[in-house]
């Protein structure tokens, strides 16, 4: 546990932090994961990793969180006194009423995570990613630091933006003294980073979760990430974990954690605590987690349904894209929309259904009113609109459910995790390069370019060889839904927690 108290002006600080600082220098403290140069002056667009960053003054308190958020931080504000914290548990008792944000709370039953600045609870907000929460005797602002970029679609530039910055991450790696787990799903994505792995010669254990019971799509990972494994010498550690009996002991505590980000996948968890046990606190996690919506915004599969979502998300006005929403009425028997312009394309974008691009037209005027005033807000300082783009994806859906259950299990097991896609570098190239035309053809065209081109790995013939693989029918439908089941209850018990 970490506690520090500030006097700025009237102004009373307490900062509560689970755990100690990684750095702590002349007043100045980074929490978290980051890598890169933290010595570097200009940490905000350059510094790499999840991390919260702490600078003070007598005149000034400066509190700085990453590009992708990862690092979660909550405050509350109560007259002249300020309460701070990674775990909103250890603030919330300063809250003088514990009453329900009402469209927060739609919000997260429809997405199952919060927008970036707030919570179901009115009062416990959060600070916004790529963001600074400034103390002055004036009063306190949370301002971002997001910058932006001019688009000018470029393939091989994007690619090489990219490549190089994964260079540049794994660079780093070499330098570590820390045993490396590489999490290999069989993926696209993981497998680029086992060429990286390979590529920077280091020594490294690629681990898949193995759950139990497991679906079909499961199976044809576990005989993808087998394959390519045994191809290429690789010692795979499968490590199993039951949903009957791993999730019991655990699911409480994650629930409880993970409030305002529901996920029904307890792998990070679980699987981090059999790593710390098998490999022990000196080890460093290589996770893929964040490319598919940096690169992507989300629809990614080679699905005919994914390919109508690309149209939706990037040409809303083609006949593919009018097709694509009938289909979607059809199938959930609700009313949706394309936006009309701009404005509606971002709101579209933050409040997407199932990473489809409409507006809801279940939802209140008030609920997007609300949602509005927060993109406007965040986004007035952008002039062009793929920054203002990249942002709300951020704002919404990459600070969300997915990427805190990495950051928190890590957190948890007091493991290092590192998410080489989550980057400012490469963020900000896909702003200036994306095309989006081939994007629709080829979802995470930058991936594919750079397995074919650099490391002469079709990615392409490994799916048709084993999607041809006959895979045994299983009876985990039924066990999987009971889980789900479980987890969905245990998060509602927790959510309704709070208000008891």
């Amino acid at each position: 546990m970490f506690t520090k108290e500030y006097k700025i002006g009237k102004y009373s600080i307490e900062i509560h932090m689970l755990n100690q600082p990684l750095i702590s220098n002349d007043g100045q403290y980074f929490f978290g994961m980051p890598y890169g140069n933290v010595r570097n002056e200009n940490i905000l667009n350059d510094l790499n990793g999840w991390w919260v960053h702490i600078n003070s003054s007598n005149e000034k308190l400066e509190i700085t969180n990453d590009i992708l958020g990862g690092f979660r931080l909550y405050y509350v504000v109560e007259g002249t006194n300020i309460y701070i914290s990674d775990n909103y548990n250890l603030i919330l008792p300063y809250l003088k009423s514990i009453e329900k944000h009402t469209i927060e709370y739609q919000f997260w039953l429809k997405h199952g995570f919060t927008t970036g600045c707030s919570t179901f609870i009115n009062g416990l907000n959060k600070l916004s990613p790529a963001s600074q929460l400034v103390v002055t005797e004036k009063g306190i602002v949370e301002e971002s630091y997001f910058k932006g970029a001019e688009r000018g679609s470029n393939t091989l530039a994007h690619t090489n933006a990219v490549y190089e910055d994964l260079c540049s991450t794994f660079e780093t790696l070499v330098k570590s003294t820390d045993k490396k787990i590489l999490l290999f799903s069989g993926g696209k994505d993981s497998c680029l980073l086992l060429q990286f792995m390979i590529k920077f010669k280091i020594d490294f254990t690629p681990v898949f979760y193995k759950l139990n019971p497991m679906s079909k799509l499961g199976n044809k990972d576990l005989i993808r990430v087998r394959r390519i494994s045994q191809e290429l010498n690789l010692e795979l550690e499968e490590i199993e974990i039951d949903l009957e009996k791993d999730t019991d002991s655990i699911l409480n505590e994650i629930t409880k954690a993970q409030v305002f980000d529901k996920h029904f996948s307890l792998l990070h968890y679980i699987g981090n605590r059999n790593i710390l046990r098998k490999y022990g606190k000196d080890t460093i996690i290589i996770n893929g987690q964040s490319s598919d919506s940096i690169l992507s915004f989300g629809p990614s599969e080679n699905s005919v349904m994914s390919k109508f979502r690309r149209f939706i998300m990037y040409k809303p006005s083609h006949l593919m894209s009018r097709i694509g929403v009938l289909l979607m009425e059809l199938k959930t028997k609700k009313k949706y929309r394309l936006p009309k312009n701009q404005k509606e394309s971002l709101l579209a974008l933050f409040d997407d259904t199932k990473y489809t691009r409409v507006i809801d037209k279940n939802k209140s005027e008030a609920y997007y009113k609300y949602l509005d005033t927060y993109i406007e807000k965040q986004t007035k300082h952008l002039k062009n609109y793929a920054s203002k783009e990249m942002y709300v994806k951020i704002l919404s859906f990459c600070q969300g459910s997915d990427n805190q259950i990495v950051v928190n299990s890590s957190k948890r097991f007091g493991l290092k995790t590192i998410m080489p896609f989550a980057t400012p570098r490469i963020v900000y190239s896909t702003i200036k390069y994306k095309d989006e035309n081939r994007e629709i053809r080829e979802p995470k065209y930058v991936i594919n370019d750079i397995l074919i081109d650099k490391f002469n790995f079709d990615y392409g013939e490994v799916l048709s060889q084993t999607n041809n693989e006959v895979v045994a029918p299983t009876d985990s439908k039924e066990k999987i839904e009971k889980y789900m089941d479980k987890v969905d209850y245990a998060y509602a018990s927790s959510a309704i927690s709070i208000f008891n």
